[in-house]
Order: structure tokens, then sequence, then C-alpha cells
């Protein structure tokens, strides 16, 4: 069996979901395709990354993503970091041929993705972003109804993601918040019902969008008893 080992960036919430589907592959697939290792993990300080190495079981723990990327042992790098740090890790990870893992969404910004976009013709790894809803079964299942002509022609749709995470205006600001680190829900959210649909009956050729900041001052996480400026929508409404 071919034996590939991991290299993970960040070690929140979408890191140990990443941890928990690699050590649940044998579980689900007899004979496996692939014996992952848990190499290295890559967190922002030192008894952070010593506690994700205990928590993940890796081998090794750093506080500099560039040991991870240019590792030898590493094959595939998970980017698993708030949005503003993927365009680095990923752009360094493509110049060191690793595949990549990569959360949604893949850059903070139109520049940064066309940034990318122009390196993909030298880069001969294998790149997939985390957007799991294509997986699901009753996803696969429409995809192949799809595919099967069973819809006929799309002619209208409707779709709507509905999330109370900033319905409170006293929720403090966190970074998916502030557009310096590429937050807002159409990154956050949005990313998912797009993907979503762009693959079940896609491409888009226009979009129009209008969209709403509720609370334009928030809580700061930071710095508590201090207010911040809220500067990406909490709502946004799209036709396509």
């Amino acid at each position: 069996m071919k034996t590939m080992g991991v290299g993970m960036l960040g070690y929140g919430f979408m890191g140990k979901t990443h941890v928990y589907a690699h050590r649940t592959i044998p579980l689900y697939y007899d004979p496996q395709p692939v014996d992952c290792r848990m190499k290295v993990i890559c967190e922002a300080s030192e008894p952070l990354a010593r506690a994700a190495q205990q928590a993940g079981a890796f081998e090794r723990w750093t506080t500099r993503p560039e040991d991870v990327i240019n590792d030898p042992d590493v094959q595939i790098i998970h980017v698993c970091t708030p949005n503003q740090f993927h365009f680095p890790a990923i752009a360094a990870a493509m110049r060191a041929g690793k595949h990549i893992y990569v959360d949604k969404p893949v850059t903070a910004s139109l520049k940064e993705a066309d940034d990318l976009a122009g390196m993909l013709a030298g880069y001969r790894g294998t790149a997939q972003v985390a957007l799991q809803y294509r997986f699901y079964p009753a996803t696969l299942k429409a995809r192949k109804l799809i595919e099967e002509g069973f819809l006929g022609p799309v002619t209208h749709f409707r779709a709507a993601y509905l999330h109370a995470g900033s319905v409170d205006p006293g929720k403090a600001v966190n970074w998916k918040s502030t557009a310096a680190a590429g937050g807002g829900v159409i990154r956050d959210l949005g990313s998912h019902i797009l993907d979503l649909l762009w693959w079940l009956i896609g491409p888009f050729d226009r979009a129009f969008c209008i969209s709403r900041i509720w609370a334009p001052q928030r809580p700061s996480l930071d710095k508590p008893g201090t207010m911040m400026t809220v500067d990406v929508e909490d709502a946004a409404c799209i036709l396509l």
C-alpha cells in the first residue's frame, strides 16, 4: 500500500475535521487507497502547536509554515488557516510540487485567485477544495439524475443558506467579520452554495448581488470593551 505523509497548516475546528477524515479512511474503504501518516502540524504559537501535535497524533510540530511545506516526508498539504493566509501557503505548496487540500474559499480576494490561476500551468500536483456538499448522498443522486437528463432543461432554481451565527449584534468580531481577513458571508457560506449550484447546473453567465451589514459595530474579540467597524456583509442576495 502506498504511504503518504500529511502536513497540516492550522488546527482549529477545520483542522480537527481533516484529521478525523484521515483517521476514518480505513473504516470506509477496504482496501484503503493509501496509508496516510500525520507528519507535521503547524500552529501560530508553540503551546497551540504542541497541543495540536498531541491531539492529532502528529509526529512533529512547528510554528513555521515553510517547515511543513518543504518537509520531504510530507506529500499532502492541508490548508486549514483563516482565509487571508491561504494564498501564500497554496502558492508555496504549488511551487514545492505538493498535493493540496484547502478549505474554502480558496483565496481571500480576486487578485489572489487570478495569481493562482496563472500558476496552474506549471503545477503537477493534485489539489482539491473542501466543498463537502458535493458528496452528500442526496446531491450525488441529484447530479446523477441531471446527467441522465431526468430533470430536462433547468429553467430556474432557488437556493438559500440560512445561518444564525451573526444574528446577535453583540457577538464579537472575529476574522470572518473583516475584509482584511477575507471574511463575509459570500466567502464563508456563499462559496458552498455557489459551488453546489455550479456543479449541478452551472456555469453561470452573469451575476447581480446586493449585500447588507446588519450590525455595523460589534465588540472586539481581541480588545474587550472596545467596538470595531464591520466592513463585510452579514447577508447577501444574488441573482444568477
